[in-house]
């Protein structure tokens, strides 16, 4: 009832019609696949990047994360989980304290998570026990538990092995152990990004002493789960499920160079910021996961959007406390 602008108007009818559209392709993709199994293909790759509708968001993101981790469970039982379950059961793990500490932060406002007793916090426990049980050098890292956004898509089981492939197969190794020495490096990495292509907002930082990655840091952790709304979450973990395994490769030079260092950290930056910062594989060759490429790209996207606010700003107390929750105010995943 109330009147709208013509612009407003031809723009929400566009945004339907996108819709729409979108819709239609993701029917037909998968009719065509009603009787074959769903390989990754341009199409694919295209039709994610377009959105996946949230009716078939559950047949998706199962088919991704079965596609990446098929080569762990091929050699396995088919009641591995259950064998992990039965083994949390029998003894106590060193991350159960922890795990028990997180489980009623994670989804506080979602019904399923809101109380001890409610089922999904069962289904989490059990997920989160079975991986420390998989991985007991990593055990449980704390942000882990932000990777319950899959439960509300899949069953357990396919959660559990969602979270397998996050962990060993599109993240470094060393991105959730003790010393979360992969993302301290990445962050050093950003820094250098951010400089190079957002070199206002990167001084602006500079000069007000503001330290970004005090908050960019849960960002790589746990690919943004708990930082945007599901509007712009959910878009980013379809991507990260479809494309995150692809791995480039590196050049024995490079391999040689870590030999002579003798310095893991300092090798690890080098591999990262030469693809990060000069983009061409051709020349530079380096070990970077597309997902990783994925969260740099989709941080300084972040920045970008909201740079000329920042730069409004000039108190630190200020640019901080905006900077805590600005990516709650993106609400458009066209402008990310």
């Amino acid at each position: 009832g109330f009147k709208t602008l013509p612009e407003e108007e031809d723009e929400e009818e566009k945004i339907v019609a996108m819709v729409l559209s979108v819709g239609v392709k993701w029917e037909n993709f998968l009719a065509s696949t009603m009787n074959r199994e769903m390989v990754p293909c341009p199409e694919l790759k295209s039709l994610v990047r377009s959105g996946v509708p949230h009716v078939h968001r559950s047949k998706v993101w199962r088919y991704c994360v079965a596609f990446h981790v098929r080569k762990y469970r091929d050699c396995l039982a088919d009641d591995y989980y259950k064998g992990l379950l039965s083994l949390a059961r029998e003894k106590q793990n060193p991350a159960s304290k922890q795990i028990e500490l997180d489980l009623l932060r994670t989804l506080p406002n979602n019904k399923h998570y809101s109380s001890p007793s409610s089922d999904g916090i069962q289904k989490l426990r059990n997920v989160l026990l079975a991986f420390s049980w998989r991985n007991p050098d990593i055990g449980y890292c704390q942000g882990l538990n932000r990777y319950s956004i899959a439960l509300l898509y899949l069953e357990e089981e396919d959660a559990f092995w969602c979270l397998t492939a996050i962990v060993e197969v599109f993240m470094p190794r060393d991105y959730y152990t003790k010393t979360l020495l992969g993302s301290q490096v990445d962050q050093r990495v950003f820094k250098d990004l951010m400089s190079e292509k957002l070199p206002r907002l990167h001084n602006h930082f500079e000069q007000y002493k503001v330290d970004f990655s005090l908050i960019t840091f849960n960002w790589f952790l746990v690919v943004f789960v708990d930082s945007v709304t599901h509007l712009i979450s959910l878009p980013v973990c379809s991507q990260s499920f479809l494309l995150g395994s692809k791995v480039l490769g590196f050049s024995s030079m490079t391999i040689t160079c870590a030999i002579i260092q003798d310095d893991v950290s300092s090798f690890l930056l080098f591999l990262r910021s030469c693809h990060i910062r000069y983009g061409d594989c051709r020349a530079h060759c380096c070990f970077v996961s597309r997902l990783l490429q994925i969260i740099f790209r989709f941080a300084l996207a972040l920045f970008k959007c909201k740079e000329e606010e920042f730069l409004k700003l000039q108190d630190s107390m200020a640019i901080f406390k905006y900077l805590r929750y600005f990516t709650q105010t993106v609400l458009d995943v066209r402008y990310t």
